[in-house]
């Protein structure tokens, strides 16, 4: 059996990421921008790690996730890579926090609760 290597990349940044918002899988964002200069220290950390000729990426299908691969691959020459899409991937749900900031899940929290002691 062939030992692989598991490297784990986070999509870059949305809008919603920019104002710090939660997503849950409500929203589905694409990122802001797509370029990544040849002197980012994750590609050269993958062109060391990695083996080019058998790679094969698993990916949420989530947008922001697909197009944060998809410049990976571009970057690195792996055009015809194999790319698994898996759902498992996907944003957790975090219910009623989707769309919200921290501070404003904090005021409703904090809220919430004192109706509860009411």
């Amino acid at each position: 059996m062939m030992e692989r290597d598991v490297v784990s990349i986070r999509h870059f940044k949305t809008q919603m990421n920019e104002s710090g918002r939660y997503m849950g899988r409500e929203f589905d964002p694409p990122i802001i921008k797509t370029d990544l200069p040849d002197n980012d220290p994750r590609l050269k950390l993958l062109r060391n790690i990695i083996n080019l000729e058998s790679v094969v990426f698993y990916s949420s299908p989530a947008v922001r996730c697909s197009q944060t691969l998809e410049t990976f691959k571009d970057k690195l020459g792996l055009f015809r890579a194999y790319v698994h899409y898996d759902e498992r991937f996907l944003e957790t749900d975090f219910g009623e926090a989707v769309g919200l900031t921290a501070r404003e899940i904090k005021r409703k929290v904090s809220r919430d609760c004192l109706c509860l002691e009411s």
